[in-house]
């Protein structure tokens, strides 16, 4: 737990939000994911979302479909818990209020910089996998 002022933040939970939220988001958008990295590198030049998951279906199997999952997952998780924590950490701290409040901007922007440098080496990483067929 953390005091700022007055207000009792639970880092705790907080972390544990962000922790759940990165891993229910990569295992629920990761096809997807890949689908768009195949379309976008030209792996797969026809068809629409349905058929292109069906073709990576019929021709590498269903866990083709979350190849190159573990660099999100792993980052991703790490990513939403500190972003999770530190907004809520820098809300507090700026005194940002319930609804649009230009602190709340500013504890988002405070806390994001970080970030980039832990999704840019991933998502490098996570492509290079996507396209290993």
């Amino acid at each position: 737990m953390s005091i700022i002022g007055k207000k009792v933040i639970n880092i705790r939970e907080e972390a544990v939000g962000g922790l759940s939220a990165g891993i229910i988001g990569t295992v629920i958008g990761f096809p997807l994911d890949l689908i768009k990295t195949r379309m976008q590198t030209g792996a797969i030049n026809s068809g629409g979302i349905v058929s292109i998951a069906s073709h990576i279906v019929k021709k590498e199997g269903f866990s083709a479909l979350y190849k190159g999952i573990a660099p999100p997952l792993i980052s991703l998780s790490i990513v939403n818990t500190m972003s999770f924590t530190a907004y809520s950490y820098f809300r507090e701290l700026y005194g940002g209020k319930n609804g649009w409040d230009i602190r709340n901007s500013w504890a988002g922007m405070t806390g994001t910089p970080l970030i980039g440098l832990i999704t840019t080496p991933e998502n490098f990483v996570k492509t290079q996998m996507q396209m290993d067929n």
